[in-house]
């Protein structure tokens, strides 16, 4: 037996009929679909501190599921300039 993730259960049952329902629209395909989340996190100042990263590693996978993949900025925020 194939179990469906718990999630993806709850948008089949309640929020794609919801959908269907707001927008009037009468084919199950048409309704928009989640195809991917991403959960961006920036630590910053405190990134020099191994423990800290590691408890913000440990609640990211307990809220996700999954484990993190750290990833160094390609730009910094201050090189981007505003009009």
């Amino acid at each position: 037996m194939i179990m469906t993730p718990r999630l993806q259960e709850k948008y089949r049952k309640t929020v794609n009929p919801a959908l269907q329902k707001a927008f009037g629209i009468k084919n199950i395909m048409a309704v928009p679909k989640i195809e991917k989340v991403v959960i961006n996190t920036g630590v910053g100042r405190i990134a020099k501190e191994d423990k800290t990263i590691e408890r913000i590693a440990k609640e990211l996978a307990m809220i996700t599921g999954q484990k993190m993949v750290l990833r160094k900025a390609k730009k910094s925020i201050s090189g981007f300039k505003s009009l």
